[in-house]
């Protein structure tokens, strides 16, 4: 959370305001986790105008000290008025009378003299008035009609930003989008970069990391429909209907949606439900006690319910209205299975009522098959010349099925849709082809077009492209020192030492090897000394051990100052472990080794630094219990001239176990 501080500065009036900065307003924002700046700040920046007016537009709470009649307090205080609707907090000490136009506002009040006794109560001010909804500006509270401005508007995210987070997801570099998400946090357009970000992360399907970083934009804006929308979507994905369920309720909630956006919503909410309802009977024993369970269930009518409105609200939107269709047809065919007569009736108030409500669903569920078949048919049209819409194609077939045609025709329109098609999501078909099987309905189609299912993989074998990565049991980050310069005064990694060091190495990965028991993922650097000595070791370990070489910058701008620094033969060594054809087991990060001009502002944080986020951000994409830092390190620190004490730290407070291969010993071999 960001604040900005509205207040006189020094000495005014007896009233020391740089002291009430550090005994009060300072200490309340760190105990409700708030960073907080002031105009001061901006003094050395350019134009103090234009950007005060942005942070007191953008900044999620503003506090203001109207202790005295200063000019610029009340200046800055109603630009914030005009602005925001809330979240502005006034504080005061008993000096001057308040300025009739506030008057009727509420302060906290505070003895100049003994700033801190006020603590806990601005404290609790200030949580109250973040967590609160109620307008606190007078304009928006006086003035009907009056709306607040979205700051989110306002934010400005610069090019280069904008293209790292392209590249990394033309990539599919999960890894890299996570960097990007972390360098962001603090940043003035923190929350346009993060949504930037979560967009591609939703898009790929890389769903722990989306879930982390919509989380992160609904904490910063409360009512983002957006967050909540795709964040019920994650949560699904995920296999947590209930968080999904909850997310949903928060964004249908919000005023305004569009039509579409709605429709979408609305088409989740019925897969949730769906979800549920198959829970509720397919655990069951016996045909008839399952059919009876499924029948019954609320989360039927539910879902069905929710997938007509999401198909009503966009007919595009196919799928919606074939998962409106197939639950119809479930209703009504349970509803028409003689010994369920009586479960059916009970639903109703009378059995007449009863008969009326299945003619209606009977008469639905023609009328929908006929538009649910159009809405299929043009979507399969729509897509150019020599492409497939194979979601349409799928759709057309299982219409085949839901029509009750004979069981040879809808195994054919199946084959016919899935045929050539290794990278397909077989099982999301298998699984609805399944509701109708476990329900014993539809006849013999349904078995006919899952058996045809296997057929279609079998004759697949071997050329199904899959996704993902391999699962490895261990991940190995290696951080360690470069080769020492001749003459270095304070020897960290001599030369005549790399014998050694080869052994300690060999060592440490044959260990974890064979505690892994499965394959490994080795990630490391690519600078004279122990980056390449721990490449070529874990080469020794092929085919279980799988290295991946990490550059902060391309091979010709990184040779001449990481790799030919260390003389001898370490060039060839460099290029021996990337020769042309492994250039897919190479990660580069940037394309110099200048720092993105976006992030050249922040403190304590240059090329060693980033790079080590870097790799560490990918090695934890497998699990932060799977990853462990292997690191050739003396143990002093390093003023952050070549990261690897960053990376030893970078590892501890994410609780990675480091594996510290202690060069302080080779000064005495």
């Amino acid at each position: 959370m960001r604040a900005f501080i509205v207040r006189p500065f020094g000495q005014k009036e007896g009233i020391d305001f740089d002291r009430i900065d550090q005994l009060l307003i300072g200490p309340a924002l760190r105990a409700i986790g708030a960073n907080g700046s002031t105009t001061e700040e901006l003094v050395h920046q350019g134009n103090i105008r234009e950007d005060m007016f942005a942070l007191l537009l953008r900044y999620d709470l503003v506090i203001a000290d109207v202790s005295i009649h200063n000019a610029n307090v009340f200046y800055e205080l109603g630009v914030r008025h005009a602005l925001r609707d809330r979240h502005t907090f006034l504080i005061r000490c008993k000096k001057d009378e308040v300025p009739f136009d506030l008057r009727t506002d509420r302060y906290l009040e505070y003895d100049a003299a003994d700033p801190q006794a006020a603590l806990p109560r601005l404290i609790e001010g200030l949580r109250q008035t973040v967590a609160g909804d109620r307008a606190d500006s007078p304009v928006f509270k006086l003035v009907a009609g009056v709306q607040a401005q979205d700051w989110t508007r306002f934010l400005d995210v610069p090019r280069e930003f904008t293209e790292e987070v392209v590249r990394a997801a033309k990539q599919r570099r999960n890894g890299d989008l996570d960097l990007l998400a972390g360098e962001v946090t603090g940043l003035e357009w923190e929350f346009e970069g993060l949504r930037q970000i979560g967009r591609e992360l939703y898009s790929l399907q890389f769903n722990a990391s989306a879930k982390a970083v919509w989380e992160r934009v609904a904490a910063i804006k409360e009512d983002d429909a957006e967050a909540w929308g795709l964040l019920a979507g994650i949560y699904e994905r995920l296999g947590d209907p209930t968080n999904s369920d909850r997310a949903l309720e928060r964004v249908l909630g919000l005023p305004a949606l569009e039509p579409d956006k709605r429709a979408e919503l609305f088409a989740l909410r019925g897969r949730n439900h769906k979800r549920h309802w198959i829970e509720d009977w397919q655990g069951i024993e016996g045909l008839n006690e399952r059919r009876k369970a499924a029948l019954v269930s609320s989360c039927l009518t539910s879902a069905c319910q929710d997938y007509e409105g999401a198909f009503k609200g966009n007919l595009n939107n196919g799928a919606a209205g074939l998962n409106a269709l197939a639950l119809l047809v479930v209703r009504t065919e349970l509803a028409s299975v003689a010994e369920l007569a009586g479960e059916w009736a009970n639903l109703f108030d009378t059995d007449q009522e009863a008969k009326d409500q299945l003619r209606e669903l009977q008469d639905r569920r023609k009328d929908l098959e006929v538009v649910v078949r159009c809405s299929l048919e043009a979507a399969k049209e729509r897509v150019a010349q020599g492409e497939r819409d194979i979601d349409a194609e799928i759709g057309l077939a299982e219409l085949h099925c839901l029509a009750g045609q004979a069981p040879a025709r809808v195994a054919r329109a199946y084959c016919q849709a899935l045929t050539d098609e290794p990278t397909f999501d077989f099982e999301s078909v298998r699984q609805e082809l399944g509701i109708f099987d476990r329900l014993g309905l539809l006849g013999a189609s349904p078995a006919a077009a899952l058996a045809q299912l296997v057929e279609i993989e079998h004759k697949l074998e071997g050329t199904t492209i899959r996704s993902g990565r391999p699962p490895y049991a261990r991940v190995l980050l290696f951080t360690g020192h470069m080769i020492d310069e001749p003459g270095r005064s304070r020897p960290r990694f001599p030369a005549d030492a790399e014998q050694t060091v080869r052994e300690w190495m060999r060592g440490a990965v044959e260990k974890e090897v064979k505690a892994a028991n499965g394959p490994v993922l080795a990630i490391a650097g690519g600078a004279c000394g122990g980056d390449i000595l721990f490449h070529e070791v874990c080469a020794e370990f092929k085919p279980v051990v799988y290295a991946r070489l990490y550059l902060s910058m391309p091979p010709e701008v990184h040779v001449p100052d990481l790799v030919a620094a260390g003389g001898g033969s370490w060039v060839d060594r460099f290029y021996r472990l990337c020769p042309g054809d492994a250039k897919q087991s190479v990660r580069i990060l940037g394309e110099s080794k200048e720092m993105p001009r976006w992030l050249r502002d922040r403190p304590h944080y240059g090329p060693w630094q980033r790079s080590n986020a870097w790799m560490l951000c990918n090695a934890l994409l497998h699990g932060v219990a799977k990853v462990k830092l292997i690191a050739l390190w003396d143990g002093e620190p390093d003023g952050g001239q070549d990261g690897t004490a960053d990376m030893v730290e970078l590892a501890r407070t994410r609780g990675i176990e480091v594996i510290r291969l202690d060069t302080s010993r080779l000064r005495a071999v």
